[in-house]
């Protein structure tokens, strides 16, 4: 993904993504959740390949694969699920063979639930308020 995208989770719905967001930061790549009233709508991102993040960086493996880094990932709202790649990439953030120099931003400005899996164990975070204006 190059440029800005703004996501907006529906009340009740659910996506699934199986082979990761790539947030691509040499591009300006940044990605926001936004979640309805409710903050009842999912994101599942699950089973990527290689040393690619779950959402964020590409990085080791596949053939013609080449790592890219940086980005941001901002969370307003939702339930969010996220499983990094199979050989080592983190579940949000840059691939597996990322450089120092290519950070990924992550900010979690609110949601109902953040959780994120390296294979197969999953990680709870604490719920989140939902955010009001």
């Amino acid at each position: 993904m190059n440029g800005t995208v703004n996501l907006i989770l529906c009340d009740g719905a659910v996506l699934n993504i199986p082979k990761g967001i790539t947030v691509n930061g040499e591009y300006g790549g940044s990605l926001t959740v936004w979640a309805q009233k409710n903050g009842t709508g999912a994101l599942n991102v699950d089973g990527t390949e290689y040393g690619n993040a779950g959402i964020g960086g590409i990085g080791g493996g596949g053939s013609g694969s080449t790592e890219c880094g940086g980005g941001s990932l901002t969370v307003n709202g939702g339930v969010i699920s996220v499983a990094g790649g199979s050989q080592g990439g983190s579940a949000i953030g840059t691939g597996q063979i990322a450089s120092a120099a290519d950070p990924f931003t992550i900010t979690v400005n609110g949601g109902r639930d953040l959780g994120v899996r390296s294979g197969r164990q999953r990680v709870q975070a604490p719920p989140f308020e939902r955010m009001t204006e």
